[in-house]
């Protein structure tokens, strides 16, 4: 253990005290300094949270865009996610239209002009109306509490996306509360797994988006699972675990993946403890703690004809087509070049995200090949690892590294198969053309467990190279001030947008 790690021993809890807070602050300056409405379908997602901020429920049948919504998304959205300034006049962005409307007191005065625009709004349909609402229920209320206290507008708008930073907070810290519960003893793994976690520049978390609770609700149920298998807690953390997969299945469909990892999770515990009914007595709070929501949950949606957890509506209304069985298998992911398109793309997208600024990807080529090529080595080392944990007999550290090399491949495995089950036609992405589900942000929930095999794998180099004595951590931090450098650098322009919340 080097002196870097014998100090994080002493001071763990501070030092993560720190890391979580400077996530929290890295999130809310970002999403600060982005404007309204992004191009990762933020009007939509904001139109939802409206709608459950007035009470809107999964079986609802207005499924178009609130007045409300709207003219806010006319007053406040700026051009300069999709075009560049040259695109304008004197290549100068224009003004942002609040900037040219009359207030009384903190609400703008509409005028017919743009009245009328919004009203065209509230003719299309919001593809997100049906789909899994916990993170618009929340967001909702959050949205209403604003309002309580007089805040409206723009700052409105803001003060709902900031919500953010608090769920990214509590997702480093369950990250480093999950890491620590199997590699306690490797401080390298304790600190620089949060750490990485709290710096990716992973921009779903800048913006309005349903996939920002999903993340977190997977990584605590995640760590419930492992603290229940563990630990062997009683009947009581049996029953919250089952409570808070179904939580996690309301806010994200992906979270499905919740459901077969917990049978590992029950295979592993009997393997464990054996089949005896000590175990089967803890199982049964755990089935009525997901069964019991789940099934009054199913039972009222079937009641008005809405298939629980169905992604069918917007399916509809994208225009996709599901593929009959054997045509699944033609599609370009089975070839060498396919399967590589598919993995290159899908993992820089879970590093950075997909946002546009002035027409294009808010990109770094060199940062890009460094995320595939560190990814793809230290994960692969981590296999490496793994074989010398077995021979070596530390059980704890083998089962955390299985657990987190199955959840990422559950997660790629996940956008893999809706990749190859429809058919993508008159549609942009994806399409007939690019027919790959390759939004990291989807799975980002898996990125604890992805940066877990990223460090086994960089802890296990760094300790083959006698000649290199230098504690993984440092690694860990240099990594993390280069995303971040590179973050700011790419998002200069973003911070002098005249329609962001510093203006």
């Amino acid at each position: 253990m080097t002196s870097i790690e014998i100090f994080s021993k002493k001071h763990e809890g501070t030092i993560i005290a720190i890391v979580v807070l400077l996530a929290v602050l890295r999130v809310f300056v970002f999403a600060a300094a982005f404007p309204f409405f992004s191009n990762i379908d933020e009007e939509s997602h904001y139109d939802m949270i409206v709608k459950y901020s007035k009470g809107y429920s999964p079986v609802a049948k207005n499924v178009l865009f609130e007045k409300e919504s709207a003219v806010n998304i006319i007053v406040n959205d700026s051009p300069e996610y999709e075009v560049p300034p040259e695109y304008f006049p004197e290549a100068k962005i224009p003004d942002p239209a609040w900037t040219k409307l009359e207030k009384n007191g903190t609400e703008f005065v509409i005028d017919p002009v743009t009245m009328d625009k919004a009203m065209e709004f509230t003719n299309d349909k919001n593809p997100f109306a049906k789909s899994p609402f916990l993170y618009y229920f929340v967001a909702g209320k959050w949205f209403g509490l604003g309002k309580s206290l007089g805040i409206s507008s723009t700052h409105l708008l803001y003060w709902t996306r900031f919500l953010n930073s608090f769920f990214y907070g509590v997702f480093v810290f369950i990250v480093w509360l999950t890491a620590r519960l199997y590699f306690k003893q490797n401080m390298a793994i304790c600190i620089s797994v949060p750490l990485l976690a709290a710096f990716v520049p992973q921009d779903v978390f800048y913006s309005l988006n349903s996939d920002v609770l999903g993340v977190v609700l997977f990584s605590i149920s995640f760590y419930m699972l492992s603290l229940l298998y563990l630990d062997s807690r009683g009947r009581f953390l049996s029953f919250i675990t089952g409570i808070f997969i179904f939580l996690a299945l309301l806010s994200k469909v992906v979270n499905l993946i919740l459901l077969p990892l917990a049978l590992v999770f029950m295979i592993l515990s009997f393997w464990k403890n054996g089949l005896n009914l000590k175990e089967l007595k803890r199982l049964v709070p755990f089935l009525a703690g997901f069964a019991i929501p789940f099934t009054i949950y199913a039972v009222i949606l079937n009641s008005y004809s809405v298939i629980p957890f169905s992604a069918n509506y917007k399916i509809e209304i994208l225009g996709w087509t599901r593929k009959p069985f054997l045509l699944m298998f033609d599609h370009p992911v089975f070839s060498l070049s396919g399967m590589f398109l598919f993995l290159n793309n899908l993992t820089k997208g879970l590093f950075r995200g997909e946002l546009y600024w002035a027409g294009e990807q808010l990109t770094s080529g060199s940062m890009d090949r460094f995320y595939l090529i560190t990814s793809f080595l230290f994960i692969g080392l981590s296999l490496f690892a793994l074989k010398t944990s077995f021979r070596n007999k530390e059980k704890q550290q083998v089962i955390g590294v299985s657990l987190a090399l199955l959840v990422v491949l559950a997660f790629y495995a996940f956008l893999g198969l809706l990749s190859i089950m429809y058919d993508f036609k008159g549609c942009w992405y994806p399409s007939p053309e690019y027919p790959y589900f390759t939004s990291g942000r989807i799975i980002f929930g898996c990125i604890g467990q992805f940066l877990t095999l990223y460090m086994i794998g960089l802890c296990f180099i760094v300790a083959k190279i006698k000649s290199i004595n230098i504690s993984p951590i440092l690694c860990a931090c240099a990594i993390s001030i280069g995303m971040l450098i590179n973050e700011i650098l790419l998002s200069l322009s973003v911070f002098t947008s005249a329609y962001n919340w510093f203006h």
